[in-house]
């Protein structure tokens, strides 16, 4: 294109993007919309078009609804380029957690199997608003919820794109994409999460939410990880290499994880011990 062209669609792009978000803002449409654009299956493939890395126009003109939908209240010192990264924006770590500073990269982190079969426990972090916050204490890893839709894979990707081109030192969406990659490498992982309530799964089949996060990472470049993830994969690496919690977490999971269970166990522990004591009384 040459500049008049480029300026004319420019124009037109940020026109029809403006008005579009205070059309929905307002609620305020006319016969014409119903037709077009509140159409749901046209509105999504809209809202997805706007976030693809090629499909941007300048931030300042999408800054009266960063205002409007920044719920984590969040006050950047660097300046948002565009919608896409408005979207990464908002899924930063908020500003007390640990910046990247390593140039180290996370080698492997153990899958939700191992770490249950390690002892360790799950639960949904509902204490921050943040979905990247993972936080590991007293063998409990807690995980914000994740809800996983049809359009999931494709804002993922899109976050990691823009990384890949314009943040590779400070790439935490691919950094927690990583993470959870690790953490559900299979179904019967998947399983464990959803389970525990920290993963929705919208999509139906938990291998295909493992398929999810396997691919989404293919042919990226990690630079090196987040210190944040670092420090946790050190944590639950410390924790699983403890060889009483595993011998602990072996017997509950395979002899005490019912109640009749529990009790069967127990009571073959008493016959056990009589037995034992009748013998040797037997002896003497």
């Amino acid at each position: 294109m040459n500049k008049e062209e480029l300026v004319k669609v420019t124009l037109v792009d940020a026109c029809f993007i403006v008005e579009l978000f205070c059309k929905f803002y307002h609620d305020e449409w006319i016969d014409y919309d119903l037709d077009t654009v509140l159409k749901h299956w046209l509105s999504t493939n809209i809202r997805l078009d706007l976030l693809l890395l090629e499909n941007q126009v300048p931030f300042f003109l999408l800054e009266k609804y960063f205002e409007d939908y920044n719920t984590q209240d969040l006050n950047p010192d660097f300046t948002i380029s565009h919608f896409t990264d408005l979207l990464r924006t908002f899924n930063l770590q908020p500003s007390n957690t640990p910046q990247k500073v390593s140039h180290r990269k996370i080698a492997r982190i153990q899958t939700a199997t191992e770490l249950l079969e390690a002892g360790v426990t799950f639960q949904v972090n509902h204490t921050s608003k943040c979905k990247l916050d993972l936080h590991f204490s007293s063998g409990c890893l807690r995980i914000p919820e994740i809800a996983i839709v049809d359009n999931t894979e494709i804002l993922y990707l899109y976050m990691v794109a823009l990384e890949q081109c314009h943040y590779p030192r400070s790439s935490y969406i691919t950094d927690y994409i990583s993470v959870m990659d690790f953490l559900m490498n299979i179904k019967n992982d998947v399983d464990i999460v959803v389970q525990n309530k920290i993963v929705v799964n919208w999509l139906g089949d938990n291998d295909a939410v493992a398929k999810l996060f396997n691919s989404l990472l293919k042919n990226v470049t990690i630079v090196s990880s987040n210190s944040f993830y670092l420090d946790l994969h050190e944590d639950l690496d410390a924790f699983c290499e403890n060889w009483w919690r595993k011998r602990k977490a072996t017997l509950k999971r395979d002899y005490c994880n019912t109640a009749w269970r529990t009790l069967a166990t127990c009571a073959t522990i008493v016959i056990v011990f009589l037995t034992l004591v009748q013998t040797v009384t037997s002896i003497l």
